[in-house]
């Protein structure tokens, strides 16, 4: 075996090691600190392995397996929330609106229902665990198609806006990561509804000690939301009532999240800038949206996405500023 096949399995043996005795510790654990305390040591590990094994080169793509390995972990990790996440009340649904004049009344309908529809998509029996304690990762499409069939049965317009990695369907910084929300309009005003944003606010996936593991998803675009306050605002209202007034500032906070959380932990390492604030404006990310402009005109691509190099420091600590 010639040296590099056998430095790639060393590499990978101690790495799965790692990875099993997390898994063993913390699967079960129903303390978000607990849960935190041991995720940082794991990471940490992680970083310190490829940096040893891997300086400055791209890990191996069997390490990618690993990495698969565990995101089908975390998905089944007690969710505990970074904002409040108030339980929905299922035990009656909401009646269709009388009126269309009734914003509120209307969206909230929506949002009872699409709910609904997504407590039986995740759940096998309603009565075992309460709503707020599964993932609602991968289901943000289905929920924009079920609440786009309830609009249209009202008479209601709604949109369905594709969040790709970077704005952009080819990018080619991450795979599986598209988000979508909806646009809903109602007497001339728009609103923004994401019935699934609960996923981006686990306290596992806002970790920001994430940042800066080779070919692993940083942290969650809620990580990024609790260091403003109007940004918090925007957070906790998706999460407790699914839905917001549209507005650009809104829209910029909203998509702020995204973007931050597209950044690695190069991007950190080289610049030192912890301020997590984005240049960005709200008509920026429609450009970017719609094919305007390209945001890797914008960034260096190896900064944003899966960090294909270790951090030439494993010790390195990104921390808001």
């Amino acid at each position: 075996m010639d040296y590099q096949k056998a430095k790639e399995n060393e590499f990978i043996n101690k790495c799965s090691k790692l990875l099993e005795a997390y898994k063993s510790r913390i699967f079960g654990l129903k303390e978000s600190e607990e849960v935190t305390k041991y995720s940082n040591e794991f990471y940490k590990g992680l970083k310190e392995i490829a940096n040893y094994y891997y300086p400055n080169e791209e890990i191996p793509f069997r390490y990618r397996y690993l990495i698969q390995d565990l995101f089908l972990f975390e998905k089944f990790l007690q969710q505990n929330y970074l904002f409040s996440f108030p339980s929905h009340d299922f035990s009656k649904v909401l009646d269709k609106p009388v009126s269309l004049k009734n914003a509120e009344a209307i969206l909230n309908y929506l949002v009872d229902q699409t709910r609904n529809f997504l407590f039986d998509e995740v759940s096998f029996d309603r009565t075992i665990f309460p709503y707020e304690t599964y993932d609602l990762q991968s289901k943000c499409k289905k929920a924009t198609d079920f609440l786009a069939e309830c609009a249209s049965q009202i008479g209601i317009e709604s949109r369905r806006i594709i969040l790709f990695p970077c704005f952009k369907k080819y990018s080619g910084v991450m795979s599986g990561s598209i988000h979508a929300f909806s646009l809903v309009t109602i007497n001339e005003k728009t609103y923004l509804v994401d019935c699934t944003y609960s996923q981006f606010c686990t306290t596992y996936r806002c970790n920001l000690n994430r940042i800066g593991v080779p070919l692993f998803a940083g942290a969650a675009p809620g990580a990024f939301m609790q260091y403003d306050a109007f940004y918090q605002e925007v957070a906790q209202t998706l999460l407790e009532r699914g839905w917001i007034e549209y507005n650009e500032e809104i829209m910029k906070a909203y998509l702020d999240g995204f973007f931050l959380s597209y950044r690695n932990g190069l991007f950190y390492e080289r610049t030192n800038d912890f301020s997590f604030t984005v240049q960005y404006t709200a008509s920026d990310y429609r450009n970017f949206i719609y094919g305007r402009d390209d945001l890797l005109e914008h960034e260096k691509k190896e900064e944003l996405g899966f960090q294909l190099k270790p951090l030439a420091n494993p010790n390195f600590i990104i921390k808001h500023k």
